[in-house]
């Protein structure tokens, strides 16, 4: 995440929350902060709070706002769990709440008078934080005018990474564009914006010497709309009939077991109900929503996200198991942030493209019911990042809604690993079909963006897999003559070629994607099918941390990981025999990504990219040293990939093989599009 420091408070203050200054009455009744500074970190929290209160009642606004100290206390009333990724234990040392019933009913301790400075922490309902600090060396920013604003440590960075962990659990919980957090040093503070693509700091000032800034910001705050208070004003709390109704939708779908689970994990206690109002273009035939239907507004009722990003900073997805008022009918909608890029189509042209009637519209993709970019109350505007004007190369993000037809499984859901080798299958005939068709190359091909649809069909239901998730795509013509359009790697680091991961410079094409097929295979190999190393856990998870886990600092891969792909080692030691159909697939994988490197070496297909020929070299290969024709890599194309998928898939006998729970569970995929800083 990017901090951006403004040199003065006042133009913090008008560009981050415009507003009146100070009445007169009110400036009259400001009162200075007392605040414990001889004492350690926990001793600032009462003149903390009692400050920010007697801010908030010159302001006139105490009956409407109330800060807690909430550093004791962590959020017990919707916990999440760590098997699901949305745990979160933080305690931030205060957070300003609404004053309302509905409020208090989660805030309040059951062992503590309301008028108690003491609070829990409550996600769900927090208006923002203070973060404090007493310790010079705990501090997330330096607080004094002339030094650098991001002191260097791992305790800094730390101080840091807990204000955009906040932040981002404030925006998961809730439905907010941004959020307000403030940084305390002691006597010093510092006022801050977060949103997906960066955070807007202020300079330092001295809160106790002059409260005014501070006084100036509560007031503007506690004035404020939701939606300048950053809240979504597209998303709002369900009715009680509303919440009760979608509460029920378990029970309904008792007999679809897949469907009740998702259902029991919206309505889990304690996580709001919301009403989403979606703007936008509509199917009327439960097929792919055309340029040319008209435009209203449909109604969604949404709870617990079924998953969510991990990471304040990129996209945000989250994705939603929700009721289509309507239509009367579970759908998927995908939430999240893109990249306002100038030479990408956004994912919503891309599933239009993909459904064109008069162009072979592409099959095993979701149905894209409708959606785009949010809008504002049926306003031309879009939710976008304030921070992208101030932070040239990281780009504008703009918020975006999908509504599918289909809620899938995840592909780790597969049942046997035959059925995930037809369901991968079928995910590179929608990808190939997107190449060859339509022009359009995925770009992020990995296990999060390959679904397993149960496709209703009698007597049981049709497994088929979708490839979804087309924010990263690209039309083949910029493909083929690339330009730097964003500073980073884009794709999901476990699943990235060796290649890509090795050469900063080597452009993503084709044969990139496919390569990343095989990752996929492996990945899910090395953590659910018995192998040499599943005695030792440690062992395991070494191997699978120095092949596919994170970038070094210098955000190059694993020379394993390229290693094993140019080399043409296999990524895990097993005894099954090699004329299983599932070894034979992955073998042959390996030995075709050698062999196209072989014929076409990353060093060739840089220099075809300087040259502007890599439309023909990547099909054609390069001329051989002794004058002899090219021959053909065979990640040029998806025949060579495709005919050892079909192999394996034609064989009748596919012993079985062992389906191990996760063996390494922590190991996750890293979050797509990360933006390291080539240099």
């Amino acid at each position: 995440m990017s901090f951006v420091e403004f040199s003065d408070v006042s133009g913090w203050l008008e560009t981050c929350l415009p507003g009146d200054d100070l009445p007169d009455d009110v400036r009259s009744k400001v009162k200075p902060f007392d605040v414990a500074l001889d004492s350690k970190e926990a001793g600032m929290y009462p003149g903390l709070c009692k400050g920010f209160n007697d801010l908030l009642a010159a302001c006139g606004r105490d009956k409407s706002f109330v800060m807690k100290v909430t550093g004791s206390h962590e959020d017990t009333i919707a916990k999440g769990t760590a098997a699901d990724g949305d745990e979160n234990r933080g305690r931030p040392d205060l957070v300003m709440y609404q004053d309302t019933d509905e409020a208090r009913k989660s805030f309040l301790l059951p062992d503590r008078p309301a008028s108690s400075h003491v609070a829990r922490t409550i996600w769900a309902h927090a208006e923002l934080m203070v973060e404090a600090k007493h310790s010079s060396d705990l501090r997330p920013f330096s607080f004094e005018q002339s030094s650098d604003p991001l002191p260097d440590g791992t305790a800094h960075e730390d101080a840091r990474g807990q204000i955009l962990e906040y932040a981002r659990e404030m925006c998961s919980r809730q439905h907010r564009c941004f959020a307000y957090i403030i940084s305390v040093f002691r006597h010093r503070a510092r006022l801050i914006r977060v949103d997906r693509t960066a955070a807007l700091v202020s300079e330092p000032f001295d809160y106790v010497e002059n409260p005014l800034p501070l006084a100036t910001f509560i007031y503007r705050y506690a004035n404020a709309s939701p939606e300048e208070r950053g809240f979504d004003p597209t998303a709002t709390l369900a009715s009680q009939d509303d919440a009760d109704m979608f509460r029920k939708l378990p029970a309904r779908y008792v007999n679809d077991p897949f469907l009740h689970s998702i259902l029991q994990k919206a309505v889990t206690p304690g996580w709001p109900i919301f009403k989403l109002a979606i703007t936008g273009r509509w199917s009327s035939d439960d097929q792919t929503v055309r340029k040319r239907s008209a435009v209203s507004t449909r109604f969604f009722l949404i709870g617990r996200p079924l998953f969510r990003s991990h990471s304040m900073t990129g996209r945000g997805t989250r994705g939603f198991a929700a009721y289509d008022v309507i239509r009367d009918t579970i759908v998927f909608i995908k939430d999240y942030w893109r990249a306002e890029l100038a030479d990408h189509l956004s994912e919503y042209d891309v599933y239009l493209e993909l459904s064109n009637d008069g162009n072979n519209p592409c099959k095993f993709v979701p149905t894209l019911l409708g959606g785009g970019d949010v809008r504002m109350d049926r306003r031309d505007s879009t939710q976008k990042t304030l921070s992208g004007r101030f932070t040239t190369p990281l780009p504008v993000r703009v918020h975006v809604r999908l509504v599918m037809k289909e809620v899938c499984r995840r592909l780790q859901s597969f049942s046997d690993w035959r059925e995930l080798v037809s369901v991968v299958r079928d995910a590179l005939r929608a990808h190939q079909s997107a190449w060859e068709d339509h022009g359009i190359l995925h770009r992020d091909l990995s296990v999060g963006n390959i679904l397993i649809y149960e496709k209703p069909a009698v007597p049981k239901p049709e497994i088929i897999g979708l490839l979804s998730d087309w924010d990263l795509a690209k039309e083949k013509k910029f493909v083929l003559h690339p330009n730097a359009s964003q500073p980073s790697r884009s794709g999901t680091w476990q699943f990235l070629s060796g290649a890509l991961t090795i050469y900063r410079s080597k452009p993503h094409v084709l044969s990139d994607d496919l390569e990343s097929v095989m990752h996929i295979l492996n990945w899910l190999a090395l953590k659910h099918l018995p192998n040499a190393d599943t005695a030792n856990r440690h062992l395991l998870a070494g191997r699978i941390m120095n092949i596919y886990d994170p970038p070094t600092p210098r955000y190059l891969g694993s020379s394993f990981k390229w290693q094993y792909v140019s080399e043409g080692f296999r990524f895990f030691l097993h005894k099954y025999p090699s004329t299983h159909p599932f070894i034979f697939l992955l073998d042959e994988l390996t030995a075709i990504c050698k062999t196209h490197y072989e014929r076409l070496p990353v060093e060739s297909l840089i220099e075809a990219a300087e040259k502007d020929t890599l439309e023909s070299v990547c099909v054609d290969g390069i001329a051989a040293a002794d004058g002899l024709p090219p021959l053909k890599p065979p990640l040029g194309t998806h025949s060579a990939i495709l005919a050892a998928f079909d192999k394996a898939l034609r064989q009748r006998d596919w012993p079985k093989l062992v389906k191990l729970d996760d063996q390494i569970p922590d190991h996750e995929p890293t979050s797509s599009s990360f933006t390291p800083v080539l240099t």
